[in-house]
């Protein structure tokens, strides 16, 4: 009986991990964000970024900070962002995106000034 609570623990713990420790692979995903912009596509291979909009597509390149962080190299395309009055409320001194969770298909994330303040959330689903 205690191996199969035992057993039952670590499961429950194992999955908890796995949901946070998210990592942005390469394919296409669609783009949806809590408020404010209209829905887009991704499409990610290794370092590099298509930002797919119904009459345009940017071309962005994808900096790593950490497997659950990242910048994208031309955020202006959706966010406005005035880099000289802000620069010293970024952690990075730009904005950055944190990956929150992972379930399935599906990643949560946050579009981050610093670790304290979210400017916007969202999430990305895997299609291919």
């Amino acid at each position: 009986m205690n191996k199969i609570i035992y057993i039952l623990i670590l499961v429950i713990f194992l999955s908890s991990c796995s949901e946070n420790n998210c990592r942005l692979t390469d394919g296409k995903y669609n783009v949806i964000y809590d408020n404010e912009f209209s829905e887009f596509q991704y499409e990610i291979a290794s370092d590099s970024i298509r930002e797919i909009y119904q009459d345009q597509i940017v071309l962005s390149k994808l900096e790593r900070i950490s497997d659950s962080e990242y910048f994208i190299s031309d955020l202006a395309s959706h966010l406005t962002y005035k880099e000289d009055s802000l620069k010293e409320l970024y952690t990075y001194k730009k904005p950055f995106y944190r990956l929150t969770y992972c379930r399935n298909d599906t990643i949560g994330f946050e579009l981050m000034r610093n670790t304290h303040n979210i400017i916007n959330s969202g999430k990305l689903i895997k299609i291919e």
